[in-house]
């Protein structure tokens, strides 16, 4: 799409372009009209208030407000081609490029002496300029990350031109931002995860948004896919927990657990009244305390031993806790489930 829009500019531009002529050259000389006569432009305050208005609101570029304020000019004084231009130019900034050009039509009606050398060049100027705006914002859409709002000026932009493909594929854009988003949210959680989800439900209604538009005015808009919804956080906070559980259950079974895993792993299997793992957890925490009494048998030095028998001690308070909330003095190891057993 990107190639289509530069063949299109640079075949488009070099056709309409008239030499002198360009929409946006404020240096640029604007006829005067056959109808415009200067002693009834001055008694109308039109010239003095447009001065003004130019210098307070455009230029520092408060367009919405320069525009008003255009508009009420050209209606107090009509034969002005210069306000109709700069009115024009404010919707231009303003990103309304058909309020632009109803400003250029509106003015080649009262003044139609200057249509063929003046208004209609300036209208297919206004058109270049846009399309070299859509050229411009079609490459920060395909080339960084955009939000919605550059996305539907340009959707506007492609509706102005009639560029009617390309507006679809702005739908698509939409649609595979929001899948996109969805998949983000899949993979974090908390704030993360509802914010993701959020941004997808905005991707997704702008798509919604721009296809309506496209039908409603006749256009075909192709079926896109649309991002699945999110499972339900409750599930979702389930998954994550059994992630959890299957990987500590992999420490205890790998001996490469610390007395925290070993803690954490009966923590869970005990809240959800799993007992027989709760149970197998305390086998395995035993194993452990049998191991580290061999280590610290065979220890090089009197102050390794005595490290590695303070940790004996601590797990062995830690074991005897467990034993008493199963409600079980001694563990039998034949009758949990063995080491290693999915959780």
């Amino acid at each position: 799409m990107l190639l289509s829009i530069l063949v299109l500019v640079g075949v488009v531009g070099a056709q309409e372009q008239v030499v002198g002529i360009e929409f946006l050259n404020e240096r640029m000389r604007i006829p005067e009209s056959e109808l415009f006569d200067e002693g009834i432009y001055i008694e109308s305050g039109v010239g003095l208030s447009f001065g003004v208005d130019k210098r307070l609101a455009y230029l520092p570029g408060e367009y919405e407000e320069a525009a008003q304020r255009f508009e009420v000019a050209v209606r107090q004084f009509r034969y002005k081609a210069e306000v109709w231009v700069y009115l024009a130019r404010a919707y231009f900034y303003m990103k309304l490029p058909d309020a632009a050009s109803d400003a250029l039509v509106r003015a080649e009606a009262q003044m139609p002496d200057l249509s063929a050398h003046f208004w209609q060049p300036m209208l297919a100027s206004l058109k270049s300029e846009i399309r070299q705006r859509a050229l411009r914002q079609q490459a920060q859409i395909d080339f960084y990350s955009t939000g919605q709002d550059e996305v539907l000026s340009l959707f506007r932009l492609y509706l102005f031109l009639a560029d009617h493909d390309s507006a679809r594929d702005l739908v698509a854009v939409a649609h595979g931002r929001a899948r996109m988003m969805r998949e983000n949210a899949q993979m974090v959680s908390g704030a993360s995860r509802s914010a993701q989800a959020a941004e997808a439900d905005r991707w997704q209604q702008l798509g919604e948004r721009l296809a309506s538009e496209l039908q409603a005015a006749g256009i075909s808009v192709p079926p896109v896919a649309v991002a699945p919804p999110l499972p339900d956080i409750t599930e979702y906070a389930d998954i994550e927990e059994q992630e959890r559980v299957r990987v500590l259950q992999l420490r205890v079974d790998f001996y490469a657990a610390t007395e925290a895993d070993f803690e954490q792993l009966f923590q869970a299997y005990f809240d959800r009244a799993d007992m027989i793992r709760a149970r197998a957890v305390i086998a395995s925490l035993e194993r452990h305390i049998t191991d580290l009494g061999v280590q610290a048998s065979v220890a090089a030095t009197l102050g390794d031993q005595a490290d590695i028998e303070e940790q004996i001690d601590a797990l062995k308070a830690m074991g005897a806790s467990m034993r008493t909330q199963v409600g079980a003095e001694t563990v039998d190891t034949e009758a949990v489930a063995p080491a290693g057993s999915a959780p």
